[in-house]
């Protein structure tokens, strides 16, 4: 949900089209990989707390797009 609100804020701002463009990529990529690893703890192939955290960390990659976006 973290990547979503912050791809809403991004959108909303009229940025140029290369530089969403460069956004989207990363989030269908994130969104993508969310996805598998969901469905892996889902199944109970993978461990809970460690898409959690996995997740946390995620973070840290769309905050530096949305600085580096935001200061042009």
């Amino acid at each position: 949900m973290y990547w979503y609100t912050k791809m809403v804020k991004l959108r909303g701002m009229g940025l140029p089209k290369r530089e969403m463009e460069r956004a989207e990529r990363l989030f269908k990529k994130y969104s993508d990989e969310a996805r598998e690893r969901k469905k892996a703890v889902a199944h109970r192939k993978a461990d809970a707390d460690e898409f959690e955290s996995w997740l946390l960390s995620q973070r840290d990659i769309i905050d530096e797009l949305m600085d580096e976006m935001t200061e042009k």
